[in-house]
């Protein structure tokens, strides 16, 4: 009897370490602030969308109790249970690709010249295009604080507003 139960407690631990190192990349949780259904919003562990995990925050169970979406057997969501609904897939959304950056050969200054994730121009993009940098450096627009052109720096200069031309009449 006494063996048996060494012999439990060993293979268990060897199958769950107890003092496993944290979960890193994909199996690490959402950051704080992820929007729910979004790509960040995703727990590795439980393999749910953060925002939905009841083992990773225990205060959303109710929530799917009144909804009638509760596996009691398994402590889980129904819709999230894959023990009852083995066919179940539950898939992480997409990453979101970043906004549109200007088409190639787009004229500098035009309104197609524009990185919609930096909201700057593309043709003056520094992030977009590292190879800028020497440029701004050299005729001093450049904050080394932020590592960006000083003339975009929006936390140097919180006031600054840098505009998109205008859309051309009839155009894309």
């Amino acid at each position: 009897m006494r063996f048996t139960i060494v012999a439990i407690a060993l293979s268990l631990a060897m199958a769950q370490p107890a003092f496993a190192a944290p979960p890193v990349g994909d199996a690490a949780h959402a950051p704080q602030g992820a929007a729910p259904g979004s790509y960040e919003d995703w727990c590795g562990e439980h393999q749910v969308p953060e925002s939905l995990d009841t083992r990773c925050n225990p205060a959303l169970i109710p929530a799917f109790k009144a909804t009638r979406d509760w596996c009691p057997e398994h402590g889980l969501p129904e819709s999230q249970c894959l023990k009852c609904n083995p066919t179940l897939k539950i898939v992480r959304p997409p990453p979101q690709t970043p906004l549109a950056h200007a088409p190639k050969g787009a004229v500098a200054g035009s309104y197609e010249d524009w990185c919609g994730e930096h909201q700057v121009p593309e043709s003056l993009d520094t992030r977009c295009n590292p190879a800028l940098i020497p440029a701004f450096k050299a005729t001093k627009d450049w904050c080394a604080e932020h590592g960006l052109p000083e003339s975009q720096c929006l936390k140097c200069n919180p006031g600054l507003k840098i505009l998109r031309p205008p859309k051309p009449a009839g155009g894309k």
